[in-house]
């Protein structure tokens, strides 16, 4: 059970850091493809 927890932890944190990099590209990509198309 505990090492269960540690995981969803674990995987929680790498949602947010997955997240806080996805929303970094948008802000650079979304701009050029929209101003380009």
């Amino acid at each position: 059970m505990v090492r269960q927890r540690v995981l969803v932890d674990h995987h929680r944190e790498l949602i947010k850091w997955w997240w806080r990099g996805s929303d970094g590209d948008r802000k650079q990509h979304v701009p050029t493809r929209t101003l380009s198309g």
